[in-house]
């Protein structure tokens, strides 16, 4: 009879916790002891987009007080900004911070990575629509997610940024072809001219390269104090344009090249590539590349052909006077997609002006 009732008691003990936790239900955020205070914000270098074009918001969110866990905030979209979720290739080995919480792609929740659960930031890519009207202003809002927790300071638990549909400037780069013929052994001049076709002033970057393998055949020979050029690890050549281009005008680089002599007979390939400083706002970006074709000659011509002398100045027709004397652009970072001889090259760019 004891191990009978015994038996029943313990039935009963279990039967009590199998209904307590079905009674709490799934598992949600739930805080740590102690005051909870959670706080949001939303950054964007130059809240603008052009239509159709994607821009880069940095939502954060971080613990005042306490911790909860996990720690999640929400990114909601209006009608006209849709999410744009990560590539496979560039999360990584760890789940994307960012996933779309709607069918329409306007609501995005976001996690906190870090183990501590005091810190969240995430970069979400929007796309707006490109049928939005220009100068239609959007407004994106960012909420911290801390579950059932209950927040000492809830009125920094949102935050918001306007973003303002218009389209900036738009480049379009073009070779001119060299006068002489290209000689093995010998030198090549020729103008890179970049337009801007857009509706907005703005300043860009050219990345150049050389195929088949970068400085094997053609190595620069001058001119590369233009446009203060740097090389990039042997992959290619920055020139960073510090003039501001107004819309309808043009920056013009001449640059001069040597020719290996090993190149004789060959098909040489001149590659630019132009990354605006906001590339948000330009409406076209599949026209900012242009390649140059060079057909080497068999053989180098008698050594009486006069070789032409180095060029040190750049023309610029066009050029908007908007800029102070004295300011200067820097290159920070650069990341953009480049093709070059069947390689893509990944690049960014961003400069912050004094």
């Amino acid at each position: 009879m004891d191990r009978r009732r015994g038996l029943i008691q313990r039935v009963a003990v279990v039967c009590g916790l199998v209904g307590a936790l079905m009674a709490v239900g799934p598992l949600t955020a739930r805080a740590d002891t102690g005051p909870v205070d959670a706080a949001v914000a939303l950054e964007l270098d130059r809240p603008q987009v052009a239509p159709g074009n994607t821009i880069d918001v940095v939502a954060r969110v971080w613990m005042k007080t306490g911790s909860v866990k996990p720690l999640f905030f929400l990114v909601h979209l209006p009608k006209g900004l849709t999410f744009v979720p990560e590539e496979p290739e560039t999360v990584g080995d760890g789940p994307p911070l960012c996933t779309a919480a709607s069918a329409d792609l306007r609501e995005v929740k976001c996690h906190a990575a870090q183990p501590d659960y005091k810190f969240g930031e995430a970069r979400v890519r929007v796309r707006a629509a490109a049928g939005a009207p220009e100068g239609t202003r959007l407004t994106i809002t960012e909420t911290a997610d801390i579950g059932d927790a209950v927040d000492a300071h809830p009125q920094d638990n949102t935050a918001s940024l306007t973003v303002l549909v218009k389209s900036g400037a738009d480049w379009t780069p073009q070779w001119s072809k060299p006068t002489t013929s290209v000689q093995p052994g010998g030198q090549v001049t020729t103008r890179l001219s970049v337009t801007n076709h857009g509706r907005e002033p703005d300043t860009m970057s050219v990345f150049l390269t050389s195929s088949p393998g970068h400085d094997q055949w053609l190595r620069r020979a001058g001119g590369n104090e233009l446009a203060n050029c740097l090389p990039g690890d042997d992959v290619g050549e920055w020139c960073d344009v510090q003039d501001t281009v107004a819309p309808g005008g043009t920056f013009t680089l001449t640059l001069r090249y040597a020719v290996a002599p090993e190149a004789r007979g060959s098909t040489l390939r001149l590659s630019a590539r132009v990354l605006s400083e906001h590339p948000g706002t330009e409406a076209n970006l599949d026209d900012n590349t242009a390649t140059l074709t060079l057909q080497v000659a068999d053989k180098a011509e008698p050594s009486g052909t006069p070789a032409a002398h180095p060029t040190h100045a750049a023309s610029r027709p066009g050029l908007a006077a908007t800029g102070a004397a004295g300011t200067q652009s820097l290159l920070l970072a650069a990341a953009g997609a480049a093709a070059t001889g069947g390689a893509t090259l990944f690049l960014t760019n961003r400069r912050r002006r004094n």
